[in-house]
């Protein structure tokens, strides 16, 4: 089993091609948190830039609160949805 560093450098280096000043957006629920850890770690020495929202689980997983944020997703580089 690979590290989560290592996973999260493959899916925004490797399969993303993430770059320097691109804005990552990070979703996920209280039950990620190292996941966004590691996305922020990640992103300090990419240069990217990153914004990371937190949900409570409970609301994300019915999909409204995505929906509602659609204006504020569509000035995203990258969106990266982690739940559940």
């Amino acid at each position: 089993m690979i590290n989560i560093d290592k996973g999260v450098s493959i899916i925004l280096h490797d399969w993303l091609n993430v770059s320097k000043d691109e804005l990552i957006h990070f979703i996920t629920d209280e039950t990620h948190l190292k996941e966004a850890e590691a996305v922020s770690k990640w992103a300090n020495g990419a240069d990217a830039i990153l914004k990371t929202t937190i949900l409570p689980s409970h609301l994300i997983q019915n999909g409204d609160v995505i929906e509602s944020m659609v204006d504020i997703l569509s000035n995203e580089d990258v969106i990266i949805a982690l739940t559940n």
